[in-house]
This record gives structure tokens, C-alpha cells and sequence, in this order.
């Protein structure tokens, strides 16, 4: 909070003297008032020319590094360092909504489609969790099951990604 100043106006109040004042003497304080606004408009101009520059600043840096800081934290000069940027970088998108749910389709339901079930697991075949699928605690549940069913029955690797959509991964980055 900034601390209170006070009025330029009561300033020239008090040196012109208190009680009842002359016409004069209110027209000067008007026009010193004035005098006063003048000078404090062109250094408000200047301040905020300044806080523009920071603020460009500010956000030009923050575009730099790719892990957001928050008031308070404590970090190592290697927090700033590229490897530690890298990792930070990988953070992944997370979905909004739970997928299923938009769709109106039951995870159970789809455990013979692999396309499906294989984007909900890793490349060394673990079910990725709640925090990466974005989906609900119920249809996370009947997903895993619906992997595990699938795994158990031999329609999914339990090891890898199925060759078929590995394939077609490579052949999307081919094209880009």
C-alpha cells in the first residue's frame, strides 16, 4: 500500500496561514495547485513510461525461461540453467474435460479398440495417470480396467506401443 501524501492544496493551505483566507490568497493556492498538477503530470507520464519498459521487460524474461516462478520460491543459480529449462519444457498438456465424458462413450466398452487405450499408456507400458489423462476418478478407473482386460485377452502389448501406432506416429512425424 503507498503511504498517504498530503494534498498540495492543504499544503498551500497551511503556509498561507489557517482560519479565514483573502480571495488572493485562495487564487494562489489555486494556481500553485495547478503549478503542482503540471510538474506531477509530467512525472506520472515518465512513471508510467517506465512501468511499460519493466513491465515489456518483465514478460520478455518470463517468455525466456520456461518454469514460472512464484513469490517466495527458493531456487539454485542451476534452476536458470538450460538442462533445468529443458526439463521444464516437458511439461506436458493436460486436458480440461474428461475425454469420455464429452464423447458419452464408457471406457469399459472400449477396451478392443487399441488406437484408444494406447494413448492412455506409456511407451514402456504403464497406465498414465489422473494428472496426465485429465480424466474423471471413475473413468480412470474403468480405464485401467479396460487396459488390463485388453493386456490380459492379448489385444495390447503389454510391453510397447501396438507396431500399428507406432507406425503411424512415424508417419506423422515424417510429414512434418
Amino acid at each position: 500500500m503507498r503511504p498517504l501524501r498530503p494534498s498540495p492544496i492543504l499544503n498551500a493551505v497551511r503556509r498561507t496561514g489557517s482560519g479565514a483566507q483573502s480571495v488572493s490568497n485562495t487564487a494562489a493556492a489555486t494556481a500553485s495547485f495547478g503549478k503542482l498538477l503540471q510538474e506531477k503530470h509530467l512525472s506520472e507520464r515518465e512513471l508510467v513510461a517506465q512501468r511499460a519498459a519493466a513491465r515489456r521487460d518483465r514478460i520478455e524474461m518470463e517468455q525466456q525461461l520456461r518454469r514460472r516462478f512464484n513469490h517466495g520460491d527458493v531456487y539454485a543459480p542451476r534452476d536458470l540453467g538450460v538442462a533445468e529449462q529443458r526439463k521444464a519444457k516437458m511439461v506436458k498438456f493436460r486436458p480440461k474435460q474428461d475425454i469420455f465424458d464429452v464423447l458419452q462413450v464408457d471406457p469399459m466398452s472400449q477396451y478392443r479398440n487399441v488406437a484408444i487405450m494406447s494413448e492412455f499408456i506409456t511407451s514402456t507400458g504403464r497406465i498414465k495417470g489422473r494428472n496426465e489423462t485429465g480424466l474423471r476418478p471413475v473413468n480412470q478407473r474403468k480405464l485401467a480396467r479396460a487396459i488390463r482386460r485388453s493386456m490380459g485377452i492379448g489385444l495390447m502389448p503389454r510391453i510397447h506401443k501396438h507396431p500399428e501406432i507406432i507406425a503411424q506416429q512415424l508417419q506423422r512425424r515424417l510429414r512434418m
